[in-house]
């Protein structure tokens, strides 16, 4: 069911501007593409016979953001990463000690929560 208070876009990232879900007959729900008006079914199809469809609604994707430091290591070939470069230079310096850190990484995580998996 599509959800008024939540974003959505066609499957080729088209932005859609959701305008109301009770617009009532086969097609209740209405939104604007652009300055166009469409409208989909209760579940988001353009076309009732065609699923999946291109001009479907789907939810936008929460994005992530966040800054991450990453300790990288010689001896291992290995990384962490942490949340704040504190923590990167105090972890390296009571755990890793041994393995020699040869970079400390600022590291700006922007992706779509789901992204890769």
């Amino acid at each position: 069911m599509i959800d008024i208070t939540k974003q959505y876009q066609m499957r080729d990232g088209r932005p859609v501007r959701i305008l109301c879900t009770d617009g009532g007959g086969r097609f209740p729900v209405i939104g604007m593409l652009g300055e166009d008006l469409h409208r989909w079914n209760d579940l988001g199809r353009f076309y009732y016979w065609c699923d999946p469809g291109p001009f479907d609604l789907v939810e936008v994707p929460k994005r992530i953001k966040r800054t991450v430091w990453v300790n990288v290591y010689d001896k291992t070939k290995s990384t962490t990463s942490y949340d704040s470069r504190e923590k990167a230079d105090d972890d390296a310096a009571k755990h890793y000690r041994h393995l020699d850190r040869i970079a400390c990484v600022r590291v700006e995580i922007d992706c779509a929560e789901g992204e890769g998996l």
